[in-house]
């Protein structure tokens, strides 16, 4: 980590084959931070082809966000592997991570909550409804915003051999960049 205690800025691009992502078969740097790595986090990366994006159309209609995101997730282009992290880096990303996890577990409580409470006083009904639409937006808030900025983006490209696909990370440090 840099002295002011933030952390490094990653700015650099690599390409790597997604075998060599999947077997761990990666120097021991950080991708976030370019200093020796005691840790590392799995990552599922994927790249949707651009008419996958026209299914978001289909959520209007009442297709619904489930069906949309399952068939989105078929159509991609995927490749798994764990990346090397400094612990406190490899913490701050599964805190995230598990945070949007009780988000989404709260979510079903608090509806629960929610509609018991409207029989009741409104004043509470109106404060259970807000909790849940509060957890909801947050929850998304999270996984949209929050957690594609903790960790490298990634393309995921098809290849003509056999050996898999390459995947292009970026938001990566130069000396972990530089070390693949």
């Amino acid at each position: 980590m840099p002295r002011g205690g933030g952390v490094a800025h990653a700015s650099a691009r690599v390409s790597l084959w997604s075998t060599a992502l999947g077997l761990g078969h990666l120097p021991a740097f950080c991708g976030r931070t370019g200093e020796p790595a005691g840790a590392s986090v799995k990552f599922r990366f994927g790249t949707a082809p651009c008419w996958a994006y026209l299914m978001i159309l289909l959520v209007c209609p009442g297709v619904g966000i489930l069906l949309t995101s399952i068939i989105m997730r078929l159509v991609s282009r995927s490749a798994t592997g764990r990346l090397p992290y400094v612990r406190a880096e490899a913490n701050r990303i599964r805190l995230w991570r598990w945070g949007v996890v009780a988000a989404m577990v709260a979510v079903p409580v608090l509806l629960v909550v929610a509609v018991i409470a409207s029989g009741g006083d409104s004043t509470v009904a109106a404060l259970a409804w807000s909790a849940f639409l509060a957890d909801i937006l947050g929850a998304c808030v999270v996984w949209f915003l929050v957690l594609p900025r903790v960790g490298p983006r990634a393309f995921v490209h098809d290849s003509h051999y056999a050996d898999g696909r390459w995947v292009q990370l970026s938001r990566v440090h130069p000396a972990f960049a530089t070390a693949v």
